[in-house]
């Protein structure tokens, strides 16, 4: 069966209950939120043969520095070759972006999430492994061309919206439009108070006029960043954020720790 999927996509799962599941985990991955493997470890109980959950359990496990040859990762890449071809052109796409993915061409699974973008640009799994992947690659003004071609697309009222918003904050702020990165982040704050890159683009701009440093530091398997004000600037942000230690340093999970005041 096909079944709709919040970014107003379809995907393929014979368990509308996996498909749920399935949502869930999309938001902790887009959002930052929480941990997106327990929803897909449930949804791949529900439906052993749903292709996007195990593209998207293989691209964790990569992302967290995983080996392609870790029994976590083949275990999801086996899957997707024997499964590719039964479901739609899309998530074909997204089977080809972790296969390469997997065999270590990250710039090859880039293309491939750059042509899903061109053809549907509210898959936000492929608009997040872009996202990230510019990142890992230095890739800044890819990420940002490929986020403004996305972003007239979302609807306001789309839950992921303001984190896709931060993203595309990031984006700016990384090719110095600072003013543009300022604005965005805190207009996708206005709509959440809990979009963890939109802060990423504050605190960037901060450090750019010179309101606030931070700095990142490694503690018993958790990263921990340090904000605080300088040049008797107000403070805007609180002092710490816990980072728990299955997430990089750019996946924060916020918990309210990081707010504006």
């Amino acid at each position: 069966g096909v079944a709709k999927i919040m970014s107003k996509l379809f995907c393929t799962s014979s368990s509308p209950e996996a498909v749920e599941l399935y949502e869930k985990a999309l938001f902790a991955y887009c959002a930052s939120q929480g941990s997106p493997l327990p929803y897909l470890e449930e949804a791949l109980k529900l439906d052993g043969g749903f292709v996007l959950a195990h593209c998207m359990m293989g691209s964790i496990w990569l992302g967290v520095l995983k080996s392609p040859t870790d029994p976590d990762v083949v275990r999801h890449v086996e899957a997707v070759r024997e499964l590719g071809s039964e479901v739609t052109e899309r998530e074909r796409a997204h089977v080809k972006a972790l296969l390469a993915n997997a065999s270590g061409d990250l710039p090859g699974a880039l293309d491939v999430w750059a042509n899903i973008l061109v053809h549907h640009p509210t898959d936000a799994f492929a608009v997040r492994n872009y996202f990230i992947s510019c990142i890992m690659l230095g890739e800044f003004v890819k990420m940002r061309d490929c986020l403004s071609s996305s972003i007239p697309f979302w609807s306001e009222d789309t839950e992921l919206y303001p984190h896709i918003l931060g993203f595309y904050a990031f984006s700016l702020e990384e090719n110095n439009q600072r003013d543009r990165a300022e604005e965005l982040a805190r207009r996708a704050l206005s709509i959440n108070k809990r979009v963890t890159w939109a802060y990423h683009a504050l605190s960037g701009y901060c450090m750019y006029v010179r309101t606030c440093i931070y700095h990142v530091l490694y503690f018993h398997g958790c990263y921990i960043v340090l904000v605080w004000p300088i040049n008797n600037c107000p403070p805007k942000l609180l002092s710490f954020q816990i980072i728990g230690p299955l997430t990089l340093p750019w996946n924060f999970d916020l918990r309210g720790v990081i707010k504006w005041l």
